[in-house]
């Protein structure tokens, strides 16, 4: 039994039995009473114990709603009419009555006391009940705070077991998305082998028929083996294993090396292709590999998306501790409502109506992770049908940054060596 239970017990069954003795007190008639105190005592003792009962059934039983609860309420019920009746009667017990001399008329002085006594005994009794409900409103307002409380923590902890779970079958997927990711690879990898060889003329002259056949088989390797990259880069940037080694690299020698990987599609395309940098060679610390990754991607996506005879311009510039390197294409543009979707996995917005998109959807999703995963930041701004502009930026390099310093972290579930 908790202690507050045992207080507000014995105040009610001392309200009861004070009640009890006063009413009695109040009484007037032709007889001298003779009062035993002990019983008297006795009495006060069984209305402490009912007041106990009482608020002790009450606490245990409000919430039991079960099938056999109104019996377990029934029998409370009959056990605190059984105490309080005996407490009367062993108050009544303690009080015997002899006869008296004839009592004169009540003087309104007598009146008054015994007048008195009555509002004495309707003010306990009053005094009784709101002590009651006082208490049972307490008792209602910790026992909900407890079950807020319990329910909060409950909230808690199944989210926290939600969340672990979730983290322990994302790294399974991404586990198994680089294991099958590199399992794909090898023979792909040997295909293409293969198909060089053939190619060649390394076993025998082949047709033109057969050439273009190879030429296909070819392109559609190269297709396979780009999304099967992409796929295990991405499993790989949410497994953690992609390793970041930041050095300092000028934004020339970057836009240098992109340049000469697309320049056979931007001529194919027959697109005009400018470079702008005003500020000049831009020191940054960075990946250059993982720098390149990124404004490839973004290149590329330039050249795809931007009409034949549209133009290309790559821009660097350098302000507040960053460099801004942008890729400005004349395309179709992204609607405004999908420019953070195109940053989603596997989403892929559809950007031209006679070209189908191609590719999983991850080279943005990637590309971005591996921006931040610099430091940087990769960020859009689109026009419907005036092209889009991408940026990458990235930390400048500080005069005292050597080109590459011993230190490991981690960033984003990325591991970083500078």
């Amino acid at each position: 039994m908790s202690p507050s239970v045992l207080v507000a017990g014995c105040l009610l069954g001392v309200g009861m039995g004070a009640m009890h003795v006063v009413a009695m007190g109040a009484m007037r008639m032709a007889a001298v009473p003779a009062i035993d105190n002990r019983m008297i005592l006795l009495s006060m003792a069984i209305a402490v114990v009912a007041g106990v009962a009482l608020v002790s059934f009450a606490s245990r039983l409000r919430s039991d709603d079960g099938p056999t609860g109104w019996q377990r309420r029934l029998a409370s019920s009959l056990v605190i009419g059984g105490l309080i009746a005996l407490m009367h009667y062993t108050a009544m017990a303690g009080t015997t009555f002899r006869p008296g001399a004839e009592v004169p008329p009540s003087t309104t002085a007598q009146l008054l006391a015994t007048h008195g006594l009555a509002y004495t005994a309707a003010v306990s009794c009053i005094s009784m009940v709101l002590l009651a409900l006082g208490g049972a409103a307490v008792d209602r307002a910790l026992k909900g705070r407890a079950r807020v409380t319990a329910e909060h923590a409950r909230l808690r902890a199944e989210a926290e077991l939600a969340r672990d779970e979730a983290q322990a079958a994302n790294r399974a997927k991404s586990e198994f998305l680089a294991a099958m990711s590199h399992e794909l690879r090898t023979p792909l990898n040997a295909i293409a082998g293969y198909t060089d060889i053939l190619q060649l003329g390394v076993h025998g002259p082949l047709t033109d028929e057969q050439q273009t056949d190879l030429a296909r088989i070819r392109r559609s390797q190269t297709h396979l083996l780009s999304l099967i990259n992409d796929v295990l880069n991405f499993a790989r940037l949410e497994a953690g294993k992609v390793r970041i080694v930041p050095r300092r690299v000028g934004t020339d020698t970057l836009m240098s090396a992109v340049e000469g990987m697309m320049a056979p599609q931007v001529e194919a395309r027959r697109l005009r292709y400018s470079r702008h940098q005003p500020d000049g060679d831009v020191a940054v610390y960075c990946d250059p590999e993982k720098a390149e990754q990124v404004l490839l991607n973004l290149l590329s996506n330039a050249v795809k998306f931007t009409a034949p005879g549209g133009t290309i311009e790559m821009h660097a510039r350098a302000g507040a501790g960053i460099a801004r390197i942008s890729v400005h294409d004349s395309g179709v543009g992204i609607a405004a409502d999908k420019l953070e979707a195109i940053f989603e996995p596997f989403v892929q917005v559809e950007r031209s109506l006679t070209s189908p998109s191609e590719g999983a959807g991850l080279g943005l999703a990637i590309s971005r992770d591996l921006a931040r995963a610099m430091g940087g930041e990769l960020r859009v701004r689109s026009t419907v049908g005036q092209g889009s502009v991408f940026t990458l930026e990235l930390p400048l390099a500080r005069e005292s940054t050597p080109v590459s310093a011993p230190a490991t972290g981690h960033a984003g579930g990325v591991r970083i060596e500078a």
